[in-house]
């Protein structure tokens, strides 16, 4: 084990706690969140912008302020939804059971994260260096990528050396 395995599980190790701590409920809400916010700022971010009160204002920062407002909205409205889900499933005993699921989720995330950052480096020198070569996480990452890589979209799966 050498520094980038050291890094890479303590990524998993801390990936997993917080998800522990936050629960399954507040990790899905969170991801969905952000997917949903991502979504409904491109669609709707230039209509809301029109509406602003502040018709002088240059029209890429009117943008940018709907961006923002409806992200934080959605944000705001997604977190009060999960935090009564999780209310609700602690009252209904279900408390360790969301923390366990939390950890599951916790470590997919992290999962997700080590094949993010294998592709990353990967277009890097870095591939060479020796901490890299000698990950055994990392080169375990590598290969799972390279097992997957003819399921991965074909954008993704140019990225994948």
């Amino acid at each position: 084990m050498n520094i980038v395995d050291g890094v890479l599980w303590g990524l998993m190790l801390l990936s997993a706690a917080l998800g522990f701590w936050r629960g399954v409920v507040k990790e899905f809400f969170s991801l969905v969140s952000w997917v949903l916010s991502f979504v409904l700022c491109s669609k709707y971010a230039a209509d809301l912008s029109q509406a602003l009160p502040w018709p002088a204002t240059e029209p890429t920062i009117r943008v940018a302020l709907a961006w923002v407002l409806i992200f934080l909205l959605v944000m705001l409205v997604m977190a009060l939804i999960g935090s009564v889900l999780k209310r609700l499933l602690s009252l209904a005993g279900l408390g360790l059971a969301d923390r366990l699921l939390g950890v599951v989720f916790g470590v997919a995330r992290a999962s997700i994260m080590w094949m993010a950052m294998a592709v990353v480096v990967g277009l890097t020198p870095l591939r060479y260096s020796d901490a890299w070569v000698n990950s055994h996480v990392a080169q375990s990452v590598h290969q799972l990528l390279v097992y997957l890589k003819p399921v991965l979209p074909a954008p993704l799966e140019r990225l994948v050396t």
